[in-house]
């Protein structure tokens, strides 16, 4: 059996994404766990910080897989493409916790900002690591780091936001999309 914690988190993700976080109350939550306001509120703080711990177990999943892609010895391509894909997975199966967070929180709470934002950095810093060993090991000939972080991050952002909140999502071609686009852009960056 799961813990209290555990279960309040995934009966949370449920609600939060069939009825949007505005409209989900903690008695709505504690009711579906079948849990006390007094359990809820000797995890949480509030409905917010519950939405704050929410994503920062999603994001420490996605930056665990960036993590293993990272210090994966492989080629730099497959990285970004293996990264790619894993991203994709993830997001689609989040995705409504992800719009919430998107376009419900991300303008309206300046804790929600930090949070964005701070995750970003750490995102950024771990495909500059990657990055920076494509330009020192393989045949890039394009060698502004940064620029080739913000291309990928960019890239990947866009399809994120034009194809996965959609009401019908095909997740493989999503995927298709996106590794054709790499695979563009990483030509590109070989000259």
């Amino acid at each position: 059996m799961k813990d209290t914690r555990s279960r309040i988190l995934e009966v949370a993700e449920e609600l939060f994404s069939k009825r949007g976080y505005h409209t989900t109350s903690v008695e709505d939550i504690v009711k579906q766990a079948g849990l006390s306001k007094g359990a809820f509120y000797f995890h949480f703080r509030s409905k917010e910080d519950l939405f704050q711990q929410l994503l920062e177990k999603i994001n420490e999943e996605l930056l665990g897989n960036l993590q293993h892609w990272v210090d994966k010895k492989v080629p730099v391509e497959e990285a970004l493409l293996g990264h790619a894909e894993d991203l994709l997975r993830m997001f689609y199966k989040h995705r409504r916790i992800a719009y919430i967070f998107m376009f419900q929180l991300l303008g309206s709470s300046e804790e929600f900002r930090k949070i964005y934002f701070e995750k970003m950095a750490k995102v950024r810093q771990l495909l500059t690591k990657l990055i920076e060993r494509g330009v020192k090991e393989e045949n890039f000939t394009y060698r502004n780091v940064e620029n080739i972080v913000n291309l990928y991050m960019g890239y990947m952002r866009i399809v994120m936001l034009e194809y996965m909140f959609k009401e019908e999502v095909d997740l493989e071609e999503v995927i298709r999309l996106a590794k054709e686009g790499i695979t563009v852009l990483l030509k590109g960056l070989r000259g």
